[in-house]
């Protein structure tokens, strides 16, 4: 009997790189190191937070990678105004509007009925 993984377990063990690799429209080599280092350094940060960190970072900027120092600003900004726990960081991604005239990629309809019905 397989057990499905909730979407916070799921959000624990995906790898940021999977994350860049299929939602990332300005993907290269790089992008997947320096986000593995980001998340090194900032060890101290749920993995599951820092993924959701990720997708938002990239839905605001209509899923193009902007680099650490853009994930640095949000990071910051999320810790002074206590978005410490994966539920608060998942109801910021779902409040996230992209850059006007920027079209959804075809997986997030399917991510963000997932969170819906999740209950998140």
């Amino acid at each position: 009997m397989t057990r499905k993984l909730t979407l916070k377990q799921s959000l624990q063990l995906i790898d940021p790189a999977t994350l860049i690799n299929n939602f990332c429209r300005n993907n290269d080599a790089t992008i997947a190191d320096e986000i593995e280092s980001f998340y090194k350094k900032n060890n101290n940060v749920n993995k599951a937070i820092l993924n959701v960190l990720l997708l938002t970072a990239l839905k605001r900027k209509n899923y193009e990678y902007q680099g650490t120092h853009y994930l640095s600003k949000i990071l910051n900004d999320w810790k002074q105004r206590e978005i410490n726990t994966v539920k608060k960081a998942i109801t910021v991604f779902k409040k996230t509007i992209p850059e006007a005239g920027t079209k959804e990629p075809e997986w997030f309809k399917s991510f963000y009925d997932g969170l819906s019905e999740k209950g998140w």
